[in-house]
């Protein structure tokens, strides 16, 4: 059993950012090991300013995981950003889907809008020099081709993209 002498002379051999840690991480550890380490920086005269700024940065960058910043849209929804890129009701719907901190989400809502939209005109003047309406089935077609297009080089280059900038700034930085 841990007593308090031992985390005292524990703590006391710690850095100054390990015990700020323990402080900002106060569901991990015990009560009594936070308030040691409470103790022990307020022994080494920290203020309480560079310990608020410590648990809001440590906030932050615990806020953010792998699985939300490089979380994948899903089949329904990139369709529905590839017919629906009208900006008043894809904002909307943005907002439903995308939450903070997702990135990649995010890239692939602007990618499938851009796409659709594009596709859509290219669809409607193809259909117009065709027999028949074909349009319905050309955009269907155009879908299909951005979705393998996506999954087949555009996901893999905005994930490595993504964690390049992740590693680079850390994970509290806005991409947007």
């Amino acid at each position: 059993m841990v007593t308090e002498e031992s985390l005292k002379e524990r703590y006391a051999n710690l850095d100054t950012a390990e015990l700020l840690i323990i402080i900002a991480d106060k569901g991990s550890f015990t009560p009594l090991a936070v308030s040691i380490a409470q103790l022990e920086i307020e022994k080494r005269g920290v203020s309480g300013d560079v310990i608020e700024q410590f648990e809001e940065e440590f906030e932050k960058l615990n806020r953010l995981h792998p699985e939300d910043y490089l979380a994948d849209l899903k089949v329904w929804h990139k369709v529905v950003f590839f017919i629906v890129w009208i900006p008043n009701f894809s904002s909307s719907i943005r907002r439903a889907v995308i939450g903070d901190g997702d990135i990649l989400r995010a890239q692939q809502a602007n990618y499938y809008m851009v796409t659709g939209f594009f596709s859509l005109f290219i669809a409607a003047g193809a259909d117009s020099y065709l027999p028949g309406t074909w349009f319905p089935a050309l955009w269907a077609t155009a879908f299909l081709l951005v979705y393998l297009f996506d999954r087949g080089y555009n996901r893999k280059r905005q994930e490595h993209d993504i964690q390049k900038r992740v590693d680079k700034k850390g994970p509290s930085s806005n991409f947007f």
